[in-house]
């Protein structure tokens, strides 16, 4: 709907030009029986100007230059080399939700990967295939139509060795079985959070004096923190306890196939000793033990809904 200048206008009472309640603003909103593009009429009240939305006592008239608009800033928040984080900034008040689409060459072969729901900012994508290049786009939608394509810039998944995690369970059994049980990676404190959820209430940490890895604490408990990553390399690039790039300890080491080696990096200290696990509330449901999924985890965490804090997001942040 098209409405000038981005201007906010008093409401007024036909009858008695006094400004109405917020719950009567509300209730003249839903009321609106007839819509023109200079003036809107409800049954009790007039409104000089186009339609608009409540905001406290006035009624605030944004600019959409005449179609849905849509959303800005999609960009990549980070990249690992399975999976890229896109965001972008939610800027319809109208939206049932967004359309996501990835082509291999930004041309031709867009498919959808993604419809989301309204207010949404972000899109994890998954499973993709390491050294390669994709484009993205996205646009809004609602009941009425869609708004012109948003486009990202070519996302070329290659390893980002600045980008640490917090770990999976497994990932952090390893540092304990390849670094703590051996004097290495100077571990001090008893209980290492990491990125696996238990449930609606709890997470997963590991007991890094007994070895314990199937207990679990509150999200607000006080834990340590310890980040690593991982990096691509070739054979014999570095043998377990070797100090990597980063100067921490390598803990695992995956064969990936055709003469790449993914190196898993434990960072040289901690980057708390008592953090809570995450502000957020809810169960996030998809996070998993697996070695290879902490970063995936972490992105979960910091993008559920309400999230300002936690573990995962100052391991992320060095």
């Amino acid at each position: 709907m098209a409405v000038p200048n981005n201007e906010t206008f008093t409401l007024q009472n036909v009858v008695d030009e006094v400004n109405p309640t917020t719950d009567d603003l509300v209730d003249c909103f839903a009321d609106a029986i007839t819509n023109h593009f200079n003036k809107l009429y409800y049954p009790s009240y007039r409104v000089e100007g186009p339609h608009a939305l409540v905001e406290n006592s006035l009624l605030n008239f944004r600019d959409y230059g005449g179609s849905l608009r849509p959303p800005e800033s999609f960009s990549i928040y980070t990249r690992k080399h399975t999976t890229l984080l896109w965001t972008w900034t939610d800027n319809a008040w109208d939206e049932t939700g967004y359309y996501i689409e990835r082509s291999d060459d930004g041309v031709t072969g867009w498919v959808e990967v993604e419809t989301t729901i309204a207010n949404a900012q972000s899109y994890l994508d998954t499973g993709l295939t390491y050294n390669t290049t994709y484009y993205y786009r996205i646009r809004t939608f609602n009941g009425d139509g869609n708004s012109d394509w948003i486009s990202g810039y070519a996302a070329t998944l290659d390893v980002d060795s600045s980008t640490w995690f917090l770990p999976s369970r497994n990932e952090l059994r390893l540092m304990y079985q390849e670094l703590k049980y051996f004097g290495y990676g100077f571990f001090d404190n008893d209980n290492y959070w990491c990125s696996t959820e238990y449930n609606y209430n709890n997470a997963i940490y590991v007991n890094f004096s007994t070895g314990a890895h199937l207990v679990y604490a509150g999200k607000s408990s006080l834990f340590c923190v310890r980040a690593c990553r991982t990096f691509t390399g070739e054979e014999n690039d570095y043998e377990l306890r070797d100090i990597g790039p980063g100067g921490g300890y390598i803990f695992n080491i995956v064969d990936e196939g055709g003469g790449d080696y993914v190196y898993y990096e434990a960072a040289a200290a901690n980057q708390s000793d008592n953090h809570i696990w995450s502000d957020a509330s809810g169960e996030i449901e998809d996070t998993v033990s697996t070695v290879g999924f902490g970063m995936y985890n972490s992105l979960l965490i910091i993008t559920q809904s309400g999230h300002t804090e936690s573990a995962a997001k100052i391991c992320i942040d060095i």
